[in-house]
């Protein structure tokens, strides 16, 4: 049982660190868009406007509804 537990965790953090690379990639096209703005290239504009779309999604219900998890898990972390 500790090997796949061992395993579960070397997972989780192999996934954490390809999260962070994304993130950290999502945030050199916005800088790049900044810099560059119309001439930055199609590829990066084409993630804009993705990324200007998800933002449009977000409504304020999402925005509370989120919040309200947020909350919700910082209670039972607390609690625990």
């Amino acid at each position: 049982m500790d090997g796949l537990m061992q395993f579960v965790s070397k997972v989780k953090g192999w996934l954490a660190q390809i999260t962070e690379a994304g993130y950290v990639l999502l945030s050199f096209i916005v800088l790049l868009y900044i810099l560059l703005g119309a001439e930055s290239g199609s590829f990066v504009i084409s993630v804009m406007a993705n990324l200007l779309l998800l933002i449009e999604a977000v409504t304020p219900q999402v925005l509370v509804a989120v919040a309200i998890v947020v909350a919700l898990i910082y209670l039972v972390r607390r609690k625990a």
